[in-house]
């Protein structure tokens, strides 16, 4: 289907290879940015797009890792009226993928951005170090309000995507 093309090629380097020294040396021959990456495999989205996902992103998802220990309290006290695991594993995963979410955010937008004006990079970087944080146990609330503080930042930039990009 894409024989013939450099995506075909990564197509058969990603399905066929499993190994990312592959990709690497693959980047390498093509003189192929990591945002020309994103942009073949999908992740060519309009840039006030991105900017507003990871401002709502980072306002939402801050908020709930900022009560995340609450959460995980209710889920053990409905664990144990209960006698199940259900409630607290669940809890927990959402948070976890959550907090994996606004670090992959924080890290794609830093590179998507990456010279543009309309955008600082304090946004990305308290995204990532929110995030980063936030893996850390009993530390996420510490990373909810830095990603609360980033994705804020994020929905602040949204005025400056109506002028032309300097």
């Amino acid at each position: 289907m894409f024989e013939s093309s450099y995506l075909g090629t990564l197509m058969r380097i990603l399905l066929i290879g499993k190994n990312t020294g592959h990709l690497c040396l693959f980047i390498r021959k093509t003189n192929l940015s990591i945002r020309g990456l994103m942009v073949w495999v999908g992740f060519n989205m309009k840039t006030k797009n991105l900017a507003l996902t990871n401002g709502i992103v980072g306002l939402v998802g801050g908020i709930i890792l900022l009560f995340g220990g609450w959460f995980i309290a209710g889920g053990v006290l409905n664990d144990a009226a209960t006698g199940s695991v259900s409630s607290t594993s669940g809890t927990a995963a959402f948070l976890n993928i959550l907090k994996i979410a606004i670090l992959a955010l924080g890290i794609i937008a830093l590179i998507y951005y990456k010279g543009d004006k309309r955008v600082g990079t304090a946004a990305g970087v308290l995204l990532i170090v929110g995030g980063a944080i936030a893996l850390i146990p009993f530390l996420g609330w510490i990373g909810g309000i830095l990603a609360i503080i980033g994705g804020s930042l994020y929905l602040a930039s949204l005025k400056h995507f109506s002028q032309p990009q300097a």
